[in-house]
């Protein structure tokens, strides 16, 4: 049995027995493994994403922030894993009454913020900083309303023609949208953006994003709309379907 290090708490600071976590939280892979329960990822072009057979895991948190971001994954599982269709005639894919934003908010941000301070490689291409790293470690410690414009945050549910996509997951990454730092995180199908600013996003945008009421809208966005995700995705469904002749190949050597 391996010993759990005793060291930092990456999120509250305490030295404490570490547990050896999930960065992302095991169900949002759960439609991303193929048969031999091997991930599926599709990968920024110049990092080749090794399939993994448990997720990604790491000594980050103590057992008391282990139970924080448990209880996040527990609550927002049941709602980003649905299977609900989306609305093809709306703008929205759906929006979601009821729920709690704040919770879904915070999921999210946990997710954004465990891939910003792993040192694994499939989230080198994250790193929203030191001071976004505390700042936003910060406000997940706390209980109090993140509000609309602290860390901006959108859903989107990720179409291939009338169909969702279910099975896509793809290395995080910081981007530039509209002259705002971005976090680019997929899973699952969805995709997220969590905006690493100082400043406002523009006002157009805030209908968008998620708030301090109770209803998540999750808007709808074809691949085919997103070129820099298009040529991944056709790359790892050109791959899936040459793996069983190479390993047929294999079997026959």
């Amino acid at each position: 049995m391996t010993k759990r290090p005793h060291a930092l708490c990456r999120l509250c600071g305490q030295v404490a027995n570490l547990c050896n976590s999930h960065v992302i939280p095991k169900w949002c892979y759960q439609n991303s493994f193929n048969k031999k329960h091997q991930l599926k990822v599709a990968a920024t072009p110049d990092l080749r994403l090794k399939p993994e057979q448990d997720g990604y895991k790491e000594y980050l948190l103590c057992e008391n922030c282990e139970q924080r971001f448990s209880l996040l994954e527990s609550y927002a599982k049941p709602i980003l894993t649905d299977g609900r269709a989306p609305d093809a005639d709306r703008e929205f894919a759906y929006a979601l009454n009821g729920v709690d934003a704040q919770k879904i908010k915070r999921f999210i941000l946990s997710v954004v913020w465990r891939c910003s301070v792993s040192s694994s490689a499939p989230f080198y291409h994250i790193d929203i900083g030191d001071k976004h790293e505390k700042n936003m470690a910060n406000a997940l410690l706390l209980d109090d309303a993140i509000p609309a414009q602290i860390y901006p945050t959108l859903i989107y549910r990720l179409m291939a023609g009338p169909d969702a996509l279910k099975d896509l997951i793809r290395s995080p990454s910081i981007e530039r949208i509209e002259g705002h730092r971005c976090a680019r995180v997929i899973l699952s199908g969805y995709l997220f953006h969590v905006f690493v600013t100082s400043h406002d996003v523009p006002r157009d945008w805030e209908g968008w994003l998620l708030r301090e009421i109770n209803w998540v809208p999750i808007h709808r966005v074809d691949i085919g709309d997103l070129p820099w995700l298009k040529e991944e995705w056709e790359k790892l469904r050109e791959h899936e379907q040459l793996q069983p002749v190479l390993d047929a190949e294999r079997a026959g050597q």
